[in-house]
């Protein structure tokens, strides 16, 4: 298990709202993104379907569905093809002292290709991806362009990836 969070001087429900939508989405995520779904906000039962440019020349395929979902507290999504086995992302909204709001990203992830591959090259890519993605957050709900805090990636106990 991999575990992101970051401080953001935003309330709950505006953060929510973001991360909730399309354009959030493709704000926050660092690649390139090209919907095949045409959802503007999701809640249980979507389906979010996209392409992403890892490198050039090197399109990913991800299709996920929202399985849980409670409005400004949390949200969960469970990778229904793509390159993963599997591929299990949890959204946590925490209200933080003062009106701003705790995002942590837990994430659960398996490849096809085994431990060795799990532990190697899917943490580091995850690692960038998300520390790039809370860069992102920090960025966008910034009062004054200044960067919050942000935290990760943590490990589950061993034999958990």
């Amino acid at each position: 298990m991999l575990i992101y969070s970051s401080d953001l001087p935003a309330p709950v429900p505006e953060v929510f709202r973001h991360c909730t939508s399309s354009m959030g989405f493709e704000q926050l995520f660092p690649y390139r993104v090209r919907w095949r779904s045409s959802l503007d906000r999701w809640c249980k039962g979507d389906l979010l379907h996209f392409r992403y440019r890892l490198a050039p020349g090197l399109w990913l395929t991800h299709r996920a569905e929202v399985v849980e979902y409670q409005e400004n507290v949390r949200f969960v999504d469970e990778m229904a093809g793509g390159p993963y086995r599997l591929f299990r992302h949890v959204h946590l909204f925490e209200p933080r002292p003062g009106g701003g709001t705790r995002v942590i990203d837990h994430l659960q992830v398996v490849t096809r290709f085994g431990p060795l591959v799990d532990s190697l090259l899917c943490r580091v890519l995850l690692a960038s991806t998300f520390r790039r993605r809370h860069a992102a957050l920090e960025a966008h709900f910034a009062p004054t362009g200044g960067v919050g805090e942000a935290v990760g990636p943590s490990r589950a106990p061993s034999g958990e990836a």
